[in-house]
């Protein structure tokens, strides 16, 4: 065989054995990003199930969703009535007769710090990367907005003392919450932050 024939056959092998390790490094990269949308389908599915399961979860959404309606917790009945929803909000400092919160109001909080936990969790999956935004929006963002603006509950008996259920929202996030995270869920989620308590205001400003 001559020498420029050898030569040729070679850079042939050569740029086939190129070609054929670029189609499997792509196969693999594609196999694998396959593999990673599969894992975080898992993870989003397995927090929709939480969500859906989650028994304080579940008395939250209630409350997000009905001024006034029954709902259900370990095992026994509690209705949840606009006043309680709204006192439920303040701050334990703030008060000071004693119980602080009677009634339904401390089941009511509860449901309020299991939904922020599980908002920051949810924040905290979507930052690492462990899920999507997207279709994770899709199915929570509803829940963030409902809880945000509070717009299911009117304070008519003046409880809150000329205070807007958003501003005692807003003030309970920060007390008892994390407000960046909720922040960086809003815009994971694009939508708009918390607004400043200055900028909410009072029921009669």
């Amino acid at each position: 065989m001559e020498p420029s024939t050898k030569n040729l056959w070679d850079v042939i092998f050569n740029v086939v054995a190129l070609i054929a390790a670029m189609v499997g490094f792509g196969v693999g990269l594609y196999q694998w990003r396959r593999s990673q949308a599969w894992q975080r389908a898992e993870k989003l599915d397995k927090l929709v199930d939480k969500f859906e399961t989650d028994e304080l979860l579940k008395l939250a959404t209630v409350i997000l969703d009905w001024s006034d309606r029954k709902g259900h917790l370990a095992g026994r009945e509690l209705t949840v009535r606009n006043d309680e929803v709204l006192l439920a909000l303040r701050e334990h400092q703030d008060i000071d007769e004693t119980p602080k919160f009677p009634g339904e109001q401390p089941a009511m909080r509860d449901a309020y710090d299991a939904i922020l936990a599980f908002f920051n969790r949810l924040e905290l999956a979507i930052s690492t990367k462990l899920i999507d935004a997207k279709p994770a929006k899709s199915y929570f963002a509803y829940w963030l907005e409902r809880f945000l603006a509070f717009d299911s509950h009117r304070d008519t008996n003046n409880v809150l003392k000329g205070k807007t259920p958003q501003l005692m929202v807003i003030r309970y996030i920060k007390a008892y919450a994390d407000i960046d995270s909720i922040n960086k869920l809003c815009g994971h989620f694009k939508m708009a932050q918390p607004p400043a308590e200055k900028e909410v205001g009072n029921a009669s400003g």
